[in-house]
């Protein structure tokens, strides 16, 4: 991420390189059939270090505002876990959004101009994944609840 704040051509270069990667390897495993549920929690966190990362350096080189992307960031993160928590017990939560790759795009951009184009984003998805946690909450809740009788 440092590359892409350093060189921003080259870093998003090599940010589009390592979503195609990320896109493939999931299907790669499964043609293969070498799937574990130890390489599927490797890959999650490997997938989620960056979108960790981001906020943090969002603050430090384009001054967003360090409340929302905090924010954001620990949202996101409580998100992932209970994603990983009702996956693992295979309990159906419904549809999530999806914004890791939108938010590559916006950190791109925001280094390629120097400016911060992630304030919004962070406010916009750190209230999005805040409601929608207590929604998976209550999934998860009422899941083990009915699970336990």
């Amino acid at each position: 991420m440092f590359i892409i704040i350093k060189y921003p051509l080259l870093g998003g270069v090599l940010l589009l390189t390592y979503c195609l990667l990320d896109g493939i390897d999931g299907l790669l495993v499964r043609y293969l059939k070498i799937e574990s549920k130890a390489g599927s929690l490797i890959d999650i966190m490997t997938d989620q270090i960056a979108v960790i990362v981001l906020p943090i350096l969002s603050v430090l080189y384009f001054d967003t505002n360090f409340v929302f992307a905090y924010l954001f960031g620990m949202f996101y993160i409580i998100e992932i876990f209970l994603l990983t928590i009702l996956n693992s017990l295979n309990i159906k939560f419904g549809f999530v959004f999806r914004v890791k790759y939108f938010y590559y795009f916006l950190f791109f951009l925001s280094a390629y101009f120097g400016r911060d184009f992630l304030l919004w984003f962070h406010i916009v998805f750190g209230i999005y994944y805040l409601i929608h946690s207590f929604i998976l909450y209550k999934i998860l809740s009422v899941s083990i609840i009915f699970y336990s009788k």
